[in-house]
């Protein structure tokens, strides 16, 4: 329960990342297996700086979704206007 979590609050994080900065990111995060700790645990320890700083960015990001979020959902990225 705790990793279907973090992996689907990492999901909603992962969707505002620039779609070329962030790419590497973007990347390693598509190849997580949801309930794979160690995975989630190496993809926190390489990347921790990048969703930290998009937390700062949106700061409610997560008032915006429901608890019945779909971590399947095609990726939103970043916003350009």
């Amino acid at each position: 329960m705790e990793l279907n979590a973090i992996y689907t609050g990492l999901n909603i994080v992962i969707r505002k990342a620039h779609p070329l900065q962030d790419r590497a990111m973007i990347a390693d995060f598509e190849q997580i297996e949801e309930f794979k700790s160690l995975d989630l645990h190496w993809f926190l320890y390489d990347y921790w700086r990048e969703v930290v700083f998009i937390l700062k960015i949106y700061p409610s990001l997560g008032d915006n979704y429901q608890t019945t979020y779909s971590p399947k959902q095609p990726y939103q990225g970043w916003c350009w206007h």
